[in-house]
């Protein structure tokens, strides 16, 4: 990315003028102090940018994006605005040496989206003769200037060499020359009879690892590999007969221009090489030959450079990042020899040898001695971590030595770590060995090389002693492709040839008779991704799990009509990475198709399957379904990091350690099996369907949780988000679980909030838009005190109310260690409730980047504009911070295009009136406690028209003002913080809304706070029939004082309780699971709310008067009134016999009401019917019929049938399902008969028939009359 930096002076030497249709924006920095993980004080104001490598001092960042093609913006600061800041008053995380000498700012250019993208970046300090200047406004001028053009050349060709033909897999794991017989293509199932040895075809691209970095080269297609046939000479292809080529493995060598060395390269993600074999139609790439050139040599080559490695990658010290090391080192097993055996080394010559050790060792230094024959070779010391650093878990030392004195091709390396003390660790990660060994053929292939004769002008006169074998060849694989056959002069059993040098060379000597043999695989099936059209939605997914990702993808196609695809990674593999796994072929998958979509395809992408940090299998289980992206840093916990956002870099300047900025929204599944992937898709699903079930004021509300402690660093943080939410969307609810705001108790493990934990189950159980978490977190869930467990997660059943989590904690939701499943992925894995998808962190996070992203996170969340809706995917683009490393390992687990599930239309105030007043009250007008009053509303477009198509219902809320709280203070670095609350809810009920309006009469309770201050209604409604919804707010209504002409009542409410149905009567008889129905009215109202202690609507059953059940939350008030209303409560496995149920029910005067009911448990009891309802009837397009039954909490089977006049059965409705309730239905019949015809006008009689496991009853309906 190009970067431009500017001092102030030296800019005002810009004009303005040079850049086109300027603008400026003023902008002042709201200085503040906030603590970091390290708990260190910090600088923070909005826009702060923390750089990665000096991450506690603040820049200032904006953004500014280019929607014109050919167009940049340029940005650049005028009229800074300063004070003056003592030396001493400046916080110690900002040094004074890092503060420049004049004021300074830059920019980055990128390209997001395909749209050109300008971060600028404002230090906020300068000093100036030893005095420090700190920035309080500036303003920023823009302007655009003309883009070079970026359409990039050709990366990928439009097709792919596996369209077509037969392609035969094979596997390498060292590099040389290999051969594939006759007889072993006839084994893998090639019918060689009729083969043309000249048209058979070795393709691959090497050993190495696809580049990370978009702009470096890499194959456009699998590459055909120049081959040699031997024995066809007579235009067949016998058993015996052989195709010879060169394959590189998966450990390459790259010559180091700087270091002027070679330098080896382990394949991160493959044991083994890939490679195909194919017969093709023409004739296949042969090797060429190269002749000696006349010209004299410059340099006489006998020797050559020898290079061998030693590097086992058997341990991820801390299960995070790219590097494994090997051979682990303990205080008491603290040795071991490394072997090398180098043929024909020259023992005069030394050996350099380069060799990387790491420890473990707390305030003490390690040493790791290296010895040949008890001389000492290398001593290495590693540095100690310091006490205090909690991050660094080992630190890393490499060396450069030379073996002197070596005497035989075996050399035997002893290996000795000194542990600083009694804990530390030690381990090495490789050998590396560069010696001199004479050119001679001892019966064994070998690549050879020679360093000395490489250079300007030179020429090399190799001169290779063969053992006096004469079948000998000498191949240069420079191009591991393109090999060409050296040809060669033999002088006294030495071949000799003469090359130019000017470039280093590859060579390699082989016999017929030291071929290797590949690993084959099975046949492929033909396959062409190259080819593939682009798409809003794909998904990759492993092969366990295809069925489920075609559902998912279906999904999509038909809620947002995506276009869609499903792939699996290794048919990319095929392609990309010549069939072996590497992370990059995905990526290039990817962008091929972003690379050819004129707009913005992919858009998002699903990863269905779990990752590992281990991509090779070496820890149990496996599950590297769907590999992630891990970081360099290996050995720094903070540092380290893994992320998907690799997929999501698509241009040129990208992809190197993941870095770039996001154009695909990208998520992933973390399920390791079908039924997990399933569960998760059942979710989204059920998110995405509109339905009653999940239809509801949960929809209105978000959920901040803040952790304790730090100076009250996370309360503040959740305090600035809930102002972003209260000020910018007016239409959502605030619900705060601050733990210090909680009791903390002391327990035998610590410190424990039971009242937050049980706050937090309720909150998520209750349902919630989103649940916002800001503090410390782990694996096992959230906070030091163990607010959120493993076990509070699989409690939740709250599958019909599921929230999208946010959690900006540390590693709650890593999903890529096989040996544990973290919290996070459980709480999206619960297959009864927890969230439907995370936007979350996998692993150690920064406290003020992880605020500034979930900050970013609001700015466009909660849009009500369907089309500018954004999912979780964009929320992700726009969040992370362009050239902010630290926010990669933020990701988002679950469906990347899931878009919340905001209502799109809004619910307006038209009219308040108190009823005893003749006059609409005006706004900020006053209503009492007992004051009764009315509201109308309407359901409004964002064009604030009615909508007068809706029909249905709207839940009104009403909160008295917001109520004061304070948090305790109780972590040792935290004091007490006020905060406000808008929790008291005064009243809770329904209304009717017709053809897009509604009325309601409510009724102040008794018991307020008669203090003045200004409430707020909160509106969710729903349309019956298209199950659109709205949401809305007023917040006008000032709350206070009492009403003292209200109604005096001294009675308590009127309860008809009974079971099952209206028919019950005292004493009747009930299955084991009745169903309590209780009708309660009073024109004091019915305290439902219970802000009231001890004035809820409870009930117990017998005489267990210490198990109080509270009825509040099944009470669901009579729609547009407040005095009426009913409870429905479901009772399970009661014991037979006589049992009661006793009610009791308080008024809004504070009047209370008990009844109880008696009923006998029978389980020989037979199913019957009762309280049949056809509507509507007349019918018109359709009607419902529903009924009650005596059979709740059992299966039934349900049978409708419908009759004409002669008594022909025309439609038959059948259900077979389990009742919660003792309310079957509705049954909607759309006048239609069993072909689907619209039935005449007529009059049509019915029946309804009812089984369960304890017999059958027949009720005959009655008629349905249609007009």
């Amino acid at each position: 990315m190009r970067r431009f930096l500017y001092s102030f002076l030296a800019f005002l030497a810009f004009s303005s003028a040079a850049f086109a249709d300027t603008d400026s924006k003023v902008r002042v920095l709201n200085w503040d102090v906030a603590i970091s993980n390290s708990g260190q004080e910090i600088y923070t104001f909005t826009g702060v940018f923390y750089d990665g490598e000096n991450p506690l001092y603040p820049l200032y960042h904006d953004i500014f994006y280019s929607y014109n093609d050919g167009e940049s913006v340029t940005a650049w600061v005028v009229n800074p605005v300063f004070e003056q800041i003592n030396q001493s008053d400046l916080l110690p995380s900002v040094e004074k040496e890092d503060i420049p000498d004049e004021f300074t700012f830059y920019t980055q250019n990128g390209v997001q989206m395909k749209r050109s993208v300008t971060t600028l970046f404002v230090n906020p300090f300068y000093k100036e003769f030893g005095i420090i200047y700190r920035l309080k406004s500036f303003e920023i001028e823009t302007g655009t200037a003309a883009l070079a053009s970026t359409k990039p050349e050709k990366v990928f060709e439009e097709t792919s060499v596996l369209n077509s033909g037969d392609w035969y897999p094979f596997y390498v794991s060292e590099s040389g020359m290999y051969a594939v017989t006759g007889a072993e293509m006839a084994a893998m199932g090639i019918d060689i009879s009729g083969i043309n040895p000249e048209n058979i075809a070795v393709f691959g691209n090497g050993g190495a690892m696809l580049p990370e970095e978009n702009v470096d080269e890499r194959p456009a297609d699998i590459q055909q590999i120049a081959a040699q046939i031997t024995g066809g000479e007579d235009g067949s292809f016998d058993p015996e007969d052989k195709i010879v080529f060169y394959a590189e493995g998966p450990v390459v060598w790259r010559y180091n221009d700087r270091y002027h060395r070679y330098e080896h390269s382990n394949h991160l993600y493959s044991d083994v090489a890939g490679y195909y074999l194919t017969i093709l139609s023409e004739p296949a790439k042969r090797v060429t030959s190269v002749q000696s050139v006349n010209d004299d040599p410059t340099h006489f080559v006998n020797t050559y450079t020898r290079l061998l490695v030693h590097e086992e990658d058997s341990h991820s010290i801390i299960h995070s990042g790219k590097s494994w090391f090997g051979k682990e080192f303990t205080p008491s097993d603290n040795e071991t020899t490394i072997d090398f055996f180098i043929p024909d080394v020259d023992t005069t010559e030394d050996i350099f040898m380069l060799t990387e050790f790491l420890s473990r060792s707390i305030e003490d230094k390690c040493y790791f001695n290296v010895s040949l024959d008890g001389t000492l070779i290398a001593e290495v010391e590693v540095r100690a971590i310091s006490a205090g650093d909690n991050t660094t878990f080992a630190r890393s030392k490499s060396t450069q030595s030379i073996i002197q004195n070596h005497s035989n091709d075996n050399l035997s390396l002893a290996v000795l770590f000194e542990p600083g003390n009694s804990n530390s660790l030690g381990w090495i990660d490789y050998f590396e060995l560069h010696a001199v060994s004479y050119l001679r053929y001892s019966g064994e292939q070998y690549p050879f090389r020679n360093l000395p004769s490489f250079g300007y002008q030179r020429v090399a006169q190799f001169n290779l002693y063969t053992g006096g074998r004469d079948d000998l060849q000498i191949w240069d694989i420079t191009a591991f492709n393109d090999a060409a056959f050296v040809e060669y002069t033999m002088i006294d059993d030495t071949a000799r040839f003469t090359r130019p040098s000017m470039e280093l060379h590859e060579y390699i000597v082989f016999g017929n008779d030291d071929l290797m043999s590949p690993e084959f695989g099975d046949k492929i099936e033909n396959q062409d991704l190259h080819a593939a059209t682009p798409v809003d939605y794909l998904v990759i997914t492993h092969p366990l799990f295809v069925a489920q990702a075609e559902r998912l993808a279906q999904i999509h196609e038909q809620h947002d009509g995506y276009s869609t695809m499903v792939v699996e990674p290794q048919k990319i593999y095929n392609e990309f990475s010549a069939g072996v796994q590497d992370i990059a072929a995905i990526r290039d998958f990817i962008r091929s198709m972003y690379l050819k979509s004129d707009g913005e395809q992919p858009k998002y992408v699903v990863l269905m399957g779990d990752a590992s940090y281990d991509y090779k299998g070496r820890i149990e289980p496996d599950n590297n379904f769907v590999p992630t992206f891990q970081s360099e840093q290996s050995l720094s916990i903070s540092s380290s990091w893994d992320t998907d956002d690799f997929f999501a870099l698509m241009d040129d300047q990208e992809g190197d350690n993941a870095e770039g900025l996001l154009d695909i929204g990208v998520g992933r599944f973390p399920v390791s099996t079908p039924e997990q992937a399933d569960l998760i898709i059942d979710k989204v699903e059920a998110y995405m369907t509109r339905s009653f079930d999940n239809s509801s004021a949960w929809k209105n509300k978000i959920v901040f949780i803040a952790d304790d402690g730090d100076s009250n660093l996370h309360f503040a943080q959740a305090e600035n988000l809930t102002v972003k939410v209260d000020t910018t969307f007016k239409y959502m609810n605030v619900e705060k679980i601050y733990y210090d705001a909680y009791q903390r108790i002391s327990v035998s493990g610590g410190y424990r909030y039971p009242d937050a934990k049980q706050a937090v189950i309720d909150a998520v159980e209750n349902g919630a838009l989103i649940v916002n978490y800001t503090g410390h977190g782990g694996e096992t869930g959230w906070g030091m005190e163990n607010v959120l467990e493993i076990p509070d997660i699989n409690s939740w059943t709250n599958f019909h109310n599921l929230p999208v989590f946010i959690t900006a904690t540390c590693e709650f939701s890593r999903y890529d260690n096989p040996e544990h499943t973290s919290a996070g992925e459980l709480v999206i894995l619960n297959p009864e409730g927890g969230a439907v998808s995370m936007l979350t962190t996998s692993r150690l996070s920064f406290a003020q980047i992880n605020f500034v992203l979930n900050q970013r996170i609001y700015d466009i969340a909660l849009n009500k504009i369907s089309s500018e809706k954004p999912a979780l995917g964009d929320l992700m683009i726009h969040a992370k911070v362009p050239h902010q490393n630290s926010t990669k390992n933020f990701v988002i687990l679950g469906d990347p295009a899931l878009r919340l599930a905001v209502p799109e239309m809004n619910v307006l105030t038209d009219e308040i009136t108190v009823m005893e007043q003749p006059a609409t009250m005006s706004t900020n007008d006053t209503v009492r406690g007992l004051e009764h009053f009315s509201v109308k509303g309407r359901v409004a477009g964002m064009d604030d028209l009615t909508v007068t198509s809706f029909n249905g219902s709207v839940n009104v809320k009403l909160y008295d003002k917001p109520s004061v709280y304070s948090t305790l203070g109780q972590a040792g670095d935290s004091e007490p913080a006020e905060f406000k609350l808008l929790d008291k809810l005064l009243f809770d009920g329904y209304a009717n809304v017709v053809d897009g309006e509604f009325e309601i009469e409510i009724l102040i309770p008794k018991d307020i706070n008669y203090q003045y201050g200004t409430g707020k209604i909160s509106y969710y409604a729903i349309d019956s029939l298209s199950l659109e919804d709205a949401s809305g707010y007023y917040n006008n209504l000032v709350i206070g004082g009492y009403n003292s002409s209200a109604l005096n009542d001294n009675t308590g409410p009127e309860i008809m309780a009974y079971m099952n149905s209206k028919r019950f009567m005292q004493g009747d008889k009930t299955n084991e699971n009745p169903v309590l129905i209780a009708e309660i009215t009073d024109p004091c109202g019915i305290n439902c709310i219970g802000n009231s202690i001890g004035h809820n609507i409870t009930a117990y059953l017998d005489d267990e008067v210490d198990q109080i059940i509270d009825l509040n939350p099944y009470y669901v008030p009579t729609p547009g009134v407040y005095n009426s209303g009913k409870v429905v409560y479901p009772f399970y496995g009661l014991s037979e016999g006589i049992h009661t149920i006793t009610v009791k029910a308080w008024d809004l005067c504070n009047n209370s009401t008990i009844t109880t009911v008696e009923f006998i448990v029978s389980s020989s009891i037979g199913v019957e019917i009762s309280d049949l309802e056809v509507v509507p009837n007349p019918v018109g397009e359709f009607t419902d019929i529903t009924f009650s039954h005596n059979m709740p909490g059992r299966n039934l089977d349900i049978r409708l049938e419908i009759y004409d006049v002669t008594g022909r059965t025309i439609r038959t409705l059948e259900s077979s399902q389990f009742f919660e309730s003792p309310v079957a239905g509705p049954y909607r019949w759309d006048r239609r008969d069993y072909r689907g015809r619209m039935v005449k006008s007529g009059v049509y009689p019915f029946r309804i028939s009812v089984r369960s496991n304890s017999g059958e009853y027949t009720l005959t309906g009655g008629t349905l009359i249609l007009k």
